[in-house]
């Protein structure tokens, strides 16, 4: 029986957090949700992390931004990555100073390669530009033209100076011109307010996985009609025999037993299995059923007390030396192996559930030095190594698998993620010019595997 197709829809929203970590990040002047001072890029931790949790099914990218942004994270799904991505940030890692605007054009540029009709972009900073090729405003304006709605967050002290000032009105210009909200952190209630806003937008349902599940209903019948007739043989030994007979060979019933799962456990047949192996032991009182049935239909019970036993042979008519026909016993006998064996379900393949998540997890390791640009084999060795990382990719869709690239020192490029689109990106961006140190620590780099 075809029962009806199940569907996995997820809601998609394409989300893009833009996070600075300039050096005024490290600024100590906000209160974290336990009244503790922290710098200001602990407080976006903060407010981030419990934002991405709340964010299942969106697809959310990661940028980071000092003097000049980059793209940590492109749009995934794995919102975990994300979140160990973001614990991972440290002030200055993108340069002492803050290139708002440019966080902002690279922003667009990246929504550029979105299909989804929700773009939103959420700007978590102190907003004081000191180093964009284009101004906050000119940003926000283009991103207004392109459909982007822009949510700013203000991180620190309003009242603070100098290069740590607190720039709200440029933060409250980019918000308002493409019809977003500015909120700072500090404000609990106006965080809720932007979560409860994203939440009310359209999302675009993606279907993942479509499944029509199979029933089998055919073994109900053929169930029934053997507990049916193994009933009504039953019956007939209660009305016929005056005393129950007495089974003396008890093992004929396990002998079936024997072939059967000495072929399961065989090396042949190890992919042999019964969808339903508890109807297997209906074999046991079939088995011990048919041979009181056997006995009865042959006569030796009902001439046993009168006639000797070595005359008994003699007389009835499967005599020894005469060749008998198979008897309807034993046709019944032989149905009732073939209905059990049917009813248990005999199969050779595991059907996967179609939802399931491969959770074996993988962790690549790739040697990322001058040797490794060596075109002893073409394109390149390097590049020779993405490709194969790209085709194990594909094999593993689904896998989480970490990315981790060394030289003189092994670094983490990428903690496991089931999204291999990020993984095949951040491999094709691997160069040995990005490494801070040359050698080959691969000792280390298993380690960090580990």
């Amino acid at each position: 029986m075809i029962e009806p197709a199940v569907t996995k829809e997820v809601p998609v929203r394409d989300l893009l957090l833009a996070v600075d970590l300039s050096g005024s990040m490290e600024t100590r002047d906000f209160k974290s949700a336990s009244g503790e001072t922290v710098d200001r890029l602990t407080a976006v931790k903060e407010v981030l992390d419990g934002f991405l949790a709340k964010r299942k099914g969106d697809r959310v990218g990661l940028i980071f931004f000092g003097s000049a942004p980059f793209v940590q994270a492109p749009f995934t799904q794995d919102l975990s990555v994300c979140r160990e991505l973001l614990a991972e940030a440290q002030v200055r890692m993108a340069g002492p100073r803050t290139a708002f605007g440019d966080a902002l054009g690279l922003a667009i540029n990246t929504f550029e390669r979105s299909e989804m009709k929700s773009r939103v972009l959420i700007a978590l900073t102190d907003g004081n530009d000191t180093a964009s090729a284009v101004p906050p405003g000119k940003a926000a304006e283009i991103a207004r033209d392109k459909g982007i709605l822009i949510h700013t967050v203000a991180v620190g002290d309003p009242e603070a100076a100098g290069e740590e000032a607190l720039d709200t009105e440029a933060l409250k210009t980019v918000s308002s011109t493409t019809g977003g909200t500015y909120a700072h952190a500090a404000d609990r209630a106006k965080l809720e307010a932007i979560y409860a806003g994203l939440d009310a937008l359209e999302t675009h349902q993606a279907e993942t996985v479509s499944h029509r599940p199979r029933r089998d209903v055919y073994w109900w019948p053929l169930a029934l009609a053997l507990v049916l007739s193994a009933a009504q043989q039953a019956w007939g030994l209660k009305q016929k025999e005056a005393k129950a007979a007495k089974v003396s060979d008890k093992g004929m019933a396990l002998a079936s037993f024997v072939p059967i799962w000495y072929f399961v456990g065989s090396a042949p047949a190890v992919a042999f299995h019964f969808i339903r192996p508890w109807w297997l032991l209906a074999l046991l009182p079939l088995g011990a059923l048919f041979w009181a049935v056997r006995r009865r239909e042959s006569g030796v019970d009902r001439w046993k007390n009168i006639v000797a036993p070595h005359l008994l042979p003699f007389l009835l008519s499967s005599g020894e030396g005469k060749r008998s026909r198979v008897s309807p016993v034993m046709w019944l006998g032989g149905c009732w192996v073939l209905a059990v064996l049917a009813i248990a379900g005999p199969t050779w393949r595991r059907e996967p559930a179609p939802f399931a998540e491969d959770t074996a997890a993988l962790a690549i390791v790739v040697k990322v030095t001058p040797s490794m640009m060596t075109e002893d084999v073409q394109p390149g060795r390097l590049a020779r190594g993405v490709q194969k990382i790209h085709d194990l990719l594909e094999q593993r869709r689904g896998a989480k698998t970490a990315l981790i690239a060394y030289a003189g020192s092994a670094h983490l490029v990428m903690p496991a993620t089931t999204d291999g689109g990020i993984i095949h990106t951040f491999a094709q961006s691997l160069d040995p010019r990005i490494m801070p140190e040359e050698g080959d620590a691969a000792a280390a780099a298993l380690a960090l595997a580990d």
